[in-house]
């Protein structure tokens, strides 16, 4: 009995949690409308209908007042919404145009007029969606501010940078603007998230619908949806609620866009290149530069005020390139030949010629062994009979590079190549069963390549990595 009753409070327990899990996630990517309905003398009036129906998509959500005049409409989409307030014996009430953010409270006091249901008063002034419900230090990002604020990368996470205390450069602690295996941020020119108030970007939480978007060991932000495919950013700075709880510093929540009653779509391209650029001052020429960025979205009704459906895509071409200088073996090297570092003139730690090169089989050691004599090799040139087979076949294809300029220090230039790609698509179904049940559905998935080279060889790659992956995150 007592394993049986353990189960029991087990499950139950397991099942609140998972029910209080969706609640906290409904409010992050939802919003709401509350406020006090009162009569011209500033009583409270209870039982009064209230409606909130979306100019979008027609979806109609009803609550009614309470004892104390309170109303609370609960789990909007964010978006633009008509609010009616009726009861028999008053005039019904209508704010025309009531704008709701995920996460968010909207508030509107309702004044009711004495009159008859089928008279209606308009309210002609626009909400003021202060924050009086909780103490959230927060800033909103809609579609078209996204849109229209300049952003070199089209990254909806750029717009960090506009907080008071941001910093994304030195000191930010940022991994960079490609960190390796960091799909997300390939195809990027700068860092994707800044620190706030001084605190370590990489302490901030990232969300999409509520979902965590960081990968947990290295903190690197898994996927972040194209601007076509975001209805809005938020971003928390301090006193943010319980439910955001799992951050040491910003909060930053992406709500993606659903579709509507009526057809929308858009296609895009950018392009950057280096017709416009001068030569560098170290570069023997103009240095390649390539990006280009493009895509499109569309979204809208399968069953109006019902059933809906939005999809985009991006994708993005990068290619820099770069030049440098490196040391490798002169061509007398590669035959075995180091008389080019050999100066008699100077000696080494020991006292011997500077840049002398020994027999190592005619090597004699003391007892407690210590070399004491070895044969120098006669010119500096290491006989080809000398040679390993591998070493000798390595010589010839002179793997490290040919040198193109004078002397034995930095006497290769060579150009780097990098060459940058990344896909990445949304997919978003909403349906409204009713009033009370509401679905939805969104997967996004991008696949990121990043690879190196140089024009020394193929193994080569200025000491950075390659990186070839696929994120995902759905909700």
């Amino acid at each position: 009995m007592l394993s049986r009753a353990f189960n029991v409070s087990l499950y139950t327990t397991a099942g609140f949690l998972l029910l209080c899990s969706f609640h906290s996630q409904g409010q992050i990517n939802t919003g709401r409308i509350a406020g006090t309905v009162s009569d011209p003398s500033g009583a409270s009036v209870a039982d009064v209908v209230l409606r909130a129906i979306s100019h979008e998509t027609g979806v109609v959500t009803t609550t009614k007042s309470s004892a104390a005049g309170d109303y609370l409409i609960n789990f909007l989409v964010p978006g633009s919404y008509r609010l009616e307030a009726e009861k028999p014996g008053f005039q019904t009430s209508v704010e025309p145009n009531v704008m709701v953010n995920a996460g968010g409270i909207a508030h509107s006091d309702i004044d009711m007029r004495v009159g008859e249901v089928r008279q209606t008063v308009q309210v002609a002034s626009s909400v003021v969606a202060v924050e009086t419900e909780t103490s959230e230090l927060s800033q909103t990002f809609t579609h078209k501010q996204l849109d229209a604020l300049p952003n070199i990368d089209r990254n909806p996470l750029y717009q960090m940078n506009l907080m008071p205390g941001a910093n994304n450069g030195r000191g930010s602690g940022n991994y960079g603007a490609n960190g390796g295996e960091n799909g997300s941020a390939i195809a990027n020119s700068r860092n994707q998230i800044a620190s706030i108030g001084g605190v370590d970007a990489n302490a901030n939480s990232v969300f999409i619908e509520g979902t965590f978007n960081r990968e947990p060991q290295n903190a690197y932000v898994g996927i972040v949806p194209s601007i076509e495919a975001i209805a809005e950013v938020q971003i928390y700075t301090g006193k943010y609620n319980a439910e955001y709880g799992f951050s040491g510093s910003a909060v930053v929540n992406v709500v993606t866009r659903s579709g509507t009653n009526e057809y929308h779509g858009s296609l895009f391209e950018y392009l950057r290149n280096n017709a416009p650029d001068a030569k560098s001052f170290f570069s023997q020429s103009k240095t390649p530069f390539q990006r280009n960025q493009f895509g499109g979205a569309i979204g809208g009704p399968i069953r109006r005020n019902k059933l809906f459906f939005f999809a985009d895509y991006q994708g993005t071409y990068f290619n820099t390139a770069g030049a440098g200088f490196t040391t490798v073996p002169t061509d007398k090297m590669y035959k075995g030949d180091f008389s080019e570092l050999l100066d008699a003139s100077q000696r080494d730690a020991a006292g011997n010629p500077f840049g002398q090169i020994y027999d190592p089989f005619t090597r004699k050691f003391d007892s407690t062994g210590n070399v004491t004599f070895a044969q120098p090799f006669p010119g500096n040139i290491i006989p080809t009979n000398r040679f390993d087979p591998v070493s000798a076949g390595m010589n010839a294809d002179a793997i490290w590079g040919r040198a193109n300029l004078p002397g034995t220090d930095n006497n290769l230039y060579y150009t780097t190549a990098v060459r940058r790609s990344a896909h990445q698509a949304d997919g978003r179904l909403d349906y409204n069963l009713s009033e009370k049940d509401r679905f939805f559905f969104r997967y996004s998935g991008m696949k990121s390549v990043l690879d190196n080279s140089t024009s020394i060889n193929q193994f080569y790659q200025g000491g950075n990595a390659d990186s070839d992956s696929y994120n995902q995150n759905m909700f």
